[in-house]
């Protein structure tokens, strides 16, 4: 009995962790693990997160970012919501067929991942850049 209760609570927290990242929680999740936090965690903030979300990482009265990574992160939040009007389901839409590869390239070590808050952003705004430009064409 003891096996299984203790497999199943480490089932428990890998769902739970599953889901944590699915909600654009990788950064969290790695900084409460004492990990250093990688460029596609901090995709995943803005790939997963829902409008609201995305909103607050600049709506906050007094928002002041930690670093240079976090004003990236807001900065591409602005410009993530600005590319989708703002709009959820247009957000849902660039988040999943833009930033969820871009997000994944980065996992699998298909890109070599952004060493400064600078060139994450030039990837990012490259990539949304590209999809804004495709949805003008068609």
């Amino acid at each position: 009995m003891w096996p299984r209760e203790r497999h199943g609570k480490r089932g428990e927290r890998v769902a739970t962790a599953g889901m944590r990242f699915l909600r654009g929680e990788a950064v969290d999740l790695l900084r409460e693990s004492g990990e250093g936090v990688r460029a596609w965690a901090r995709l995943n903030l803005l790939t997963h997160a829902s409008v609201g979300r995305l909103r607050s990482l600049f709506k906050s009265d007094g928002y002041i970012p930690r670093n240079g990574w976090d004003a990236a992160v807001a900065y591409l939040a602005i410009e993530l919501l600005g590319l989708s009007k703002r709009k959820a389901q247009e957000t849902a839409l660039i988040q999943r067929t833009v930033l969820l590869p871009l997000e994944l390239a980065l996992l699998n070590g298909d890109l070599r991942a952004p060493r400064t808050p600078g060139e994450f952003v030039t990837l990012v705004i490259g990539a949304l850049g590209k999809a804004s430009m495709r949805d003008h064409h068609e």
